[in-house]
């Protein structure tokens, strides 16, 4: 219920700028475009093995996106998006009970390339939108020692750093969208979204996080 009344408050927004008369509507059909996103992480839990579990904070995160649209209705995108959530991890032992907890910040990257399907071709139109591809968790939590790496700069002299592996997962994903779109000239498009992102994860139930969206974009 949560996740339907945001839904229907980013709607909401997005019909208040219609304008009065939409005037001739932009021809999509085989035009390329790119937009920039912000988003909204919903909180969400991970439950893994023996009764542990992750609970992650909600949060913002920023991305892009390139379209390419087939026709006027139908359209190919590449979707990257990434950000920062806070977590608390409970640490069970064998019978299950918490002997520790973990409180840090993950960093989450989810990229996907989707099918989307206009219900209209004018300038104003809902759409759906499916997809598949790979989402990274870090829990940016060390798990060895640092590396050193050094190397020859050619302004700086000789240069060494240390570099240290975190706990860190990439896994596949899918997802569905529902969201709208609106041209507010030949070259300017706004949209907003809601999307599923499901994440098959080895040692803990699929895990599911809800997405909201706004992209500003233009045509190429």
């Amino acid at each position: 219920m949560k996740a339907i009344l945001k839904l229907i408050t980013v709607m909401s927004s997005v019909s208040l700028i219609l304008v009065a008369t939409q005037g001739q509507a932009k021809q999509r059909e085989q035009t390329t475009e790119a937009s920039f996103i912000i988003g909204f992480n919903d909180s969400f839990t991970i439950d893994g093995q023996q009764g542990s579990s992750v609970d992650f904070d909600s949060d913002y995160s920023i991305g892009f996106n390139i379209i390419y649209n087939y026709s006027s209705q139908f359209a190919v995108e590449f979707d990257w998006l990434t950000g920062r959530q806070d977590y608390l991890s409970n640490l069970v032992d064998d019978e299950g009970e918490v002997v520790d907890t973990v409180d840090h910040t993950a960093s989450i990257t989810h990229a996907q390339l989707h099918g989307t399907y206009y219900f209209s071709p004018e300038n104003f139109s809902f759409y759906l939108q499916g997809g598949a591809g790979f989402s990274y968790i870090d829990s940016n939590i060390i798990s060895g020692p640092p590396i050193n790496i050094c190397w020859w700069d050619p302004w700086f002299g000789y240069i060494c750093e240390g570099f240290s592996a975190t706990y860190s997962k990439s896994e596949f994903s899918y997802s569905a969208s529902v969201g709208a779109r609106y041209n507010l000239d030949n070259t300017t498009f706004i949209r907003a979204s809601y999307s599923q992102i499901w994440v098959d994860l080895d040692h803990a139930k699929t895990s599911d996080m809800s997405v909201y969206k706004f992209e500003i974009g233009r045509s190429f």
